[in-house]
């Protein structure tokens, strides 16, 4: 999703602050737009990959958040479901947090879950978990609680198209 300008209808932009962080609004694609009613059929059905036991006590915060984050970010809601449900499950199981946004969505906590709750995941995949979470915070915390800038991730391996042989043989 791209972030442009919004002028009005003469062309000039906006010139109070408030004005001026409503016209660098997030611009959805319209192929992306959610209306609530989607937004919420989707969150009420969504099953993560799971046990009930771990699912059960995360998925009121889960689907909470996500409700309220989706109008707000350029993700789809099942890409976010899926993140924050792992990332929910590893707060309270694994770092023992309460679910409170402001405890959860906390740079240093979202910075520790890629780091140590995902250690599976290719450098991209991380760093696509880290940016839902870092845009679901701008969200729900404001602008004032957001969370700054993290320390970049590396970059994944490139992977060859083809192996030498493959190679080989389209050359033969």
């Amino acid at each position: 999703m791209e972030r442009r300008l919004r002028s009005d209808a003469a062309g000039n932009a906006p010139e109070d602050a408030a004005a001026v962080e409503t016209a660098f609004a997030p611009v959805r694609p319209e192929h992306c737009a959610r209306t609530s009613r989607d937004v919420a059929a989707l969150v009420s059905r969504y099953r993560p990959k799971m046990p009930d036991a771990a699912w059960e006590p995360i998925a009121p915060f889960v689907r909470a958040a996500v409700t309220d984050a989706t109008p707000h970010t350029v993700y789809g809601v099942k890409a976010l479901l899926s993140t924050l449900s792992h990332f929910a499950r590893w707060c309270t199981e694994t770092a023992g947090l309460e679910l409170d946004r402001a405890v959860v969505f906390d740079r240093y906590v979202i910075e520790e879950f890629i780091v140590k709750g995902c250690p599976g995941l290719n450098p991209a995949s991380r760093g696509n978990r880290r940016s839902q979470l870092l845009r679901m915070a701008e969200s729900l915390l404001g602008p004032d609680r957001a969370p700054g800038a993290l320390n970049p991730l590396r970059a994944s391996d490139p992977q060859r198209p083809y192996t030498e042989a493959q190679i080989g043989s389209l050359r033969s």
